[in-house]
């Protein structure tokens, strides 16, 4: 199995479930309801749309650097300001993040080893570094809302 091909396992892991850790974003996510993702259950922290949508966003800003596309993510986008969402936003948030999810998977799936060990344009590091870095961006983030959900 090549890099490329075990870090495309590992997504597919990390999203949809069977992943060393536990259960997958997509399974972590189930079942919660647009009432439950807008609560705040500790004041200082962000909520669970919150955090999904931040993970959603930076999704699509490696997917824009894969293709040679940089997306800049601003500081609303990065992280929703409070109260300008609503549950009614909850079911947009988990498409787009499928639909992410989808496109990563597609590009990982053409991606060559060579190509992780290209540098990023305009950046200093390589691919291979920003894709495990979303990977465990995404992993640390799965855990928050996790743990928000058990909360609640």
């Amino acid at each position: 199995m090549s890099e490329s091909e075990k870090i495309l396992d590992q997504f597919k892991k990390m999203y949809y479930g069977s992943a060393w850790f536990g259960s997958g974003l997509k399974e972590i996510l189930d079942g919660v309801d647009s009432e439950t993702a807008v609560k705040r259950p500790i004041e200082s922290a962000h909520n669970i749309f919150e955090i999904a949508n931040h993970i959603s966003i930076w999704i699509k800003a490696v997917n824009h650097q894969a293709i040679g596309t940089p997306l800049q993510v601003s500081d609303d986008e990065n992280w929703l300001p409070k109260n300008s969402y609503n549950g009614k936003m909850w079911a947009n948030t988990l498409n787009k993040l499928d639909e992410r999810i989808s496109e990563l998977l597609d590009q990982l799936s053409k991606t060559s080893d060579e190509k992780l060990s290209e540098t990023v344009n305009g950046e200093e590091y390589t691919f291979y570094f920003l894709i495990y870095g979303l990977l465990q961006h995404c992993v640390y983030h799965a855990g928050q809302i996790a743990l928000l959900k058990k909360t609640m």
